[in-house]
């Protein structure tokens, strides 16, 4: 009987070594099914009359996939130094272009609608331009997505995007 009460014990507990062994498997697993999304960030480049801020890339999204509500946006702060209003128009410069006929920008200044279109399309000065009152400030902000139509080509793909500003001085009413 001895014997018995022995092989027992060893199984058992060979049983639950075997069971550790089968979770630890288990939670080690890497995730197969989920496909990389694209990474962006942008960057705004002030100038003397105009400071942007902040000053340094911002992360839209590390993950960006098809669909808005995967998207990502950011804000820039700007800051007219000068004794005057200044008329702002804005275009974006890529590091790489693989993602500019694919993301979709929304860009508004002050909450005046200034682009919705394709990213590529902003490559081009905006033609309609927002007012930055003189030593005042205003908020450029952007969004950006994927069109829930893409299905491929913006797999693990990074790209930073630069904002530039075009200065002129404002209009005065009346």
């Amino acid at each position: 009987m001895r014997l018995g009460a022995t092989q027992f014990v060893r199984a058992g507990a060979f049983l639950a070594g075997l069971a550790i062994a089968a979770i630890a498997v288990a939670g080690w697993r890497v995730p197969t099914q989920s496909t990389p999304g694209a990474s962006l960030k942008v960057v705004a480049v002030g100038t003397n009359e105009l400071q942007a801020s902040p000053a340094h890339p911002f992360t839209i999204s590390d993950d960006l996939k098809p669909g808005a509500k995967h998207g990502g946006s950011g804000r820039v702060a700007l800051h007219n130094t000068m004794e005057q209003p200044l008329a702002v128009r804005i275009h974006t410069v890529p590091s790489v272009t693989d993602l500019d006929r694919l993301l979709r920008v929304e860009a508004t200044g002050d909450g005046q609608l200034l682009f919705r279109g394709r990213l590529t399309d902003l490559h081009s000065w905006t033609r309609r331009p927002f007012v930055v009152p003189a030593h005042g400030r205003s908020m450029l902000e952007t969004r950006f997505w994927l069109p829930a139509s893409v299905r491929s080509g913006y797999q693990n793909r990074v790209a930073t995007e630069t904002i530039e500003f075009k200065l002129a001085p404002a209009r005065r009413a009346g």
